[in-house]
């Protein structure tokens, strides 16, 4: 049953980056697509709030974070952007990669300032996740689909490199808040 939640998500981001990229022409979408790659890269790192969740799985835990959104819309001075979130907190390294995780993909809406050179970008990211959490010493792997969201500040302080910080409100899981703090370095 958990599964095919994850599966209705999947295809509805499917649907979703389908209908972003049907007026991008080719030379954003491949600049898109090598950015979307190389986020799967960037360096974090996710602290949990929920003394429960750390004494079950740990604390803290390796962070990426993959997205692909739409071109943004100028809206005075703010952008809004919609798009797919790929969101992994675990033991390793790599994204997706087992071990204690919890996990949040799905369609997200993200209002922020524009991006430039030594400034503060600030960022709110609203959406509908599927959020997994995989603790194995309390014998929970499972799946559910909920609200959530994130307020993050990202500094760029060279053309490919920007610090962000935020806090991620996620959703409660057999009773394990994954709401946590972030910090990170991102490449592009």
């Amino acid at each position: 049953m958990h599964r095919s939640r994850l599966v209705m998500v999947l295809c509805c981001a499917v649907f979703v980056i389908g209908g972003l990229l049907e007026d991008t022409c080719p030379a954003r979408a491949q600049n898109q697509a090598e950015r979307t790659l190389a986020s799967f890269f960037d360096i974090g790192g996710y602290f949990f709030l929920d003394h429960k969740l750390v004494n079950a799985i740990g604390s803290p835990k390796f962070y990426s974070e993959g997205n692909f959104f739409s071109a943004p819309a100028r809206i005075g001075s703010y952008e809004v952007a919609g798009g797919v979130e790929f969101l992994s907190a675990n033991d390793h390294f790599f994204p997706f990669s087992g071990g204690n995780s919890v996990s949040f993909v799905g369609p997200c809406v993200r209002f922020s300032t524009p991006l430039r050179n030594n400034h503060l970008r600030f960022l709110l990211t609203l959406g509908a996740y599927a959020t997994t959490l995989n603790a194995g010493s309390v014998g929970v792997d499972t799946t559910t689909f909920a609200p959530g969201g994130a307020i993050e500040a990202d500094y760029r302080f060279a053309r490919y490199f920007t610090f962000s910080a935020g806090f991620r409100i996620g959703s409660s899981i057999h009773g394990y808040n994954t709401s946590g703090f972030i910090i990170g370095l991102r490449f592009f």
